[in-house]
């Protein structure tokens, strides 16, 4: 997703959500800044049993640095096992009703 500020120097707020399913695992989620190779945030979440339903949530708040567009990338995994985005190893889950999330708000200057 890429950002164009209207604000000098805004502040944004980054709300990442995602329904996944996984092995009992540990799931990542990473926010990403342009070709930056370094996370500016993580949050990890434990799953239960197997083809255990979660919700994993990041949550992040920053000033930009700069007026010029900017990237942000979210990426996810798990520390052992594959993990599923809306679906479990056995197809889909909940037919289209679940969700992926990445909603960046501009919260002031």
């Amino acid at each position: 997703m890429t950002g164009v500020q209207t604000c000098a120097l805004p502040i944004f707020l980054f709300d990442c959500g995602i329904s996944a399913t996984s092995a009992a695992a540990l799931l990542t989620l990473a926010l990403f800044q342009d070709a930056t190779a370094d996370a500016i945030q993580v949050s990890s979440h434990a799953f239960g049993n197997a083809n255990y339903d979660s919700f994993a949530r990041l949550t992040h708040i920053m000033t930009s640095g700069t007026t010029s567009a900017t990237t942000f990338k979210i990426r996810y995994g798990s520390n052992s096992v594959t993990a599923y985005m809306n679906q479990s190893n056995a197809g889909a889950k909940y037919s289209t009703a679940n969700s992926a999330v990445f909603t960046i708000y501009e919260i002031g200057a």
